[in-house]
């Protein structure tokens, strides 16, 4: 029994070394949350005389490499390599330095070190090869929803012909990112006059890829003198289309229909059927089709049904006329490749289309329904007749019946709009009747009732707004006032009278910035200028206080000044 204990006291004295022999810091800890920051840098910040083609940077910790490189800008534009070693970054040029020019290297602050550390602030290294910095500096505001990672580029127009630059074709001598609040800045500028565009450059090759590329142009040049320029600004908004849409292509989907395809979204403001001709290349027969029309779905096709079957397997060619035949894309671009012929095969195929309802302009059951708009119902083929008898329109909180008037707008859309204005914040019902709506190709009907419930706005949500626009430029265009929600995104815009006055009625209440533009081409819409041939963008102006909007009341003698 005591050699037994003797044993156990022996194992357990083990047991406690061999613990001891084990002891490890306990795992975890607290996350690495320093940011990083470039500690060196050779050469040093406004060097002069720089030849070396070698910038070296040494980081604090290790980085995420792909980072710091995509955020990373040379300006002017030179081609360079990269190397790491470790934490340092060098970095060489592949290009010799244009004499007595400053350079700058920028890092923008959304790169990251290995724990996703973002640095506090961006990083900005300037340099000459020659015996003088350069100060000059333009600096400006993108005004965007979610300006960052939207760019701006820069040309230095001063000794040539503005008409000449492309910037389809030229990158930017200067390039640098928006933050996130939509400010910019260009450092090392020497003075001259310079040309800005706020850029998305959705493929980062430094070019703006026409209608590819989101972009605005500036309002006026920046000019550099003394080292100082005015601040430049953007509204940057949708997309600047210059191309008008081209016929694509075209398909047989039976032996009856045609299908034409563009190369974008397209709107038709008047179409008929003798406006397509379909010719059969072997023997020179023409088909005219009998109903030509917008597909509901499909935004960029127009569909085209010819009386008689085309004969099958064969070689065809499609082409537009000018005649009644008005198409846009949404720019208001028109359509303008009249004549030119797409190729098809045509097929043997039985037409399978069906009458079939496709959606309505307002979703079922919605709120906030403007009490004098029109309500769609769209379907998938032509309409040819609606029996206004099938439609009931009512009012469900009385049951009183609503008296309306239908119109078929773009051949495959019924539009039911009340002769009088309906009464806010009220709930109504519209049913349809299977047979109220007939197919124009074969008379089908639809197969189900249709029916769609849905409230209009409550005025008591509302306000207004007025007071008077203090004009101190030197520009005479018509000044039209625009106020946008800072929570939902709804905008108004009104014009002001010669006398300066203005006023919003029946707005949504809520916390609204304004901003005033000059439209130059008195068309209520802001121009975001063009590229070819180049415009500026219409000049804009910013009201600095936020304006707030109280439910049926009017928050009125806001008084806004501008001037040059």
């Amino acid at each position: 029994m005591k050699k037994l204990i003797k044993h156990i006291a022996c194992y357990a004295i083990l047991i406690i070394f061999a613990s001891c022999a084990n002891i490890q810091a306990p795992s975890g800890g607290p996350p690495d949350t320093t940011p990083p920051v470039i500690e060196y840098s050779s050469p040093s910040n406004l060097s002069l005389e720089v030849k070396d083609k070698k910038v070296k940077l040494k980081f604090s910790k290790y980085m995420n490499k792909n980072s710091v490189i995509e955020n990373l800008y040379i300006l002017p534009s030179i081609k360079a390599d990269f190397d790491w070693s470790g934490k340092d970054l060098t970095i060489e040029f592949q290009e010799e330095f244009k004499p007595n020019t400053t350079y700058s290297i920028n890092i923008g602050s959304d790169f990251t070190d290995l724990k996703g550390n973002k640095p506090l602030e961006s990083f900005n290294l300037i340099f000459s090869s020659g015996n003088k910095i350069d100060s000059g500096k333009v600096s400006g505001k993108v005004l965007y929803s979610n300006p960052q990672g939207l760019f701006v580029f820069a040309y230095n127009i001063t000794n040539i012909d503005a008409d000449t630059l492309v910037p389809t074709l030229i990158s930017p001598e200067y390039k640098v990112q928006s933050g996130s609040n939509g400010r910019f800045s260009i450092n090392g500028l020497p003075d001259g006059k310079y040309r800005l565009f706020a850029v998305q450059d959705k493929f980062k090759d430094g070019l703006i890829n026409d209608g590819q590329d989101m972009y605005a142009c500036s309002f006026a040049d920046a000019e550099v003198v003394d080292g100082i320029s005015k601040d430049i600004f953007f509204r940057f908004g949708l997309n600047v289309d210059t191309t008008s849409p081209k016929l694509f292509s075209a398909e047989a989907l039976s032996s009856k229909k045609v299908r034409l395809y563009f190369s974008e979204n397209i709107v038709i403001d008047s179409l008929s059927a003798d406006c397509l001709q379909i010719l059969d290349s072997a023997s020179n027969i023409a088909y005219k089709p009998s109903i030509i029309y917008a597909d509901t779905e499909l935004k960029n096709v127009i569909n085209a049904i010819v009386a008689e079957p085309l004969p099958p397997n064969k070689i065809f060619f499609a082409n537009l006329t000018a005649g009644n035949c008005v198409i846009k894309d949404t720019s208001g671009l028109a359509f303008d490749e009249f004549g030119k012929s797409v190729r098809f095969i045509s097929s043997n195929a039985a037409d399978s289309s069906a009458f079939a309802f496709v959606n309505t302009s307002i979703k079922d059951s919605s709120d906030y329904h403007a009490p004098s708009v029109a309500t769609k119902f769209i379907f998938s083929e032509p309409i040819d007749d609606v029996a206004d008898s099938m439609i009931s329109y009512f009012n469900i909180t009385d049951s009183l019946e609503v008296k309306f008037k239908t119109k078929i707008v773009n051949q495959c859309e019924l539009e039911i709009y009340p002769e009088k204005q309906l009464k806010y914040n009220t709930r109504y019902h519209i049913s349809i009747k299977p047979n109220a709506v007939y197919q124009k190709i074969d008379k089908q009907t639809i197969d189900k009732n249709l029916s769609l419930t849905f409230k209009t706005e409550d005025n008591r949500s509302f306000g207004a707004a007025s007071g008077k626009l203090v004009d101190l430029t030197k520009n005479n265009a018509k000044k039209i006032i625009v106020l946008e929600s800072t929570l939902s995104g709804h905008r108004y815009q009104t014009e002001a009278d010669t006398s300066g006055n203005w006023r919003f009625d029946n707005i949504r209440a809520g916390n609204y910035f304004a901003w005033i533009y000059a439209d130059e081409n008195d068309d209520k819409m802001y121009s975001y200028g063009k590229l070819y041939p180049f415009s500026f963008a219409e000049k804009f102006y910013l009201y600095e206080r936020e304006i707030n909007v109280k439910s049926r009341w009017e928050t009125e003698g806001i008084i806004i000044n501008i001037g040059d």
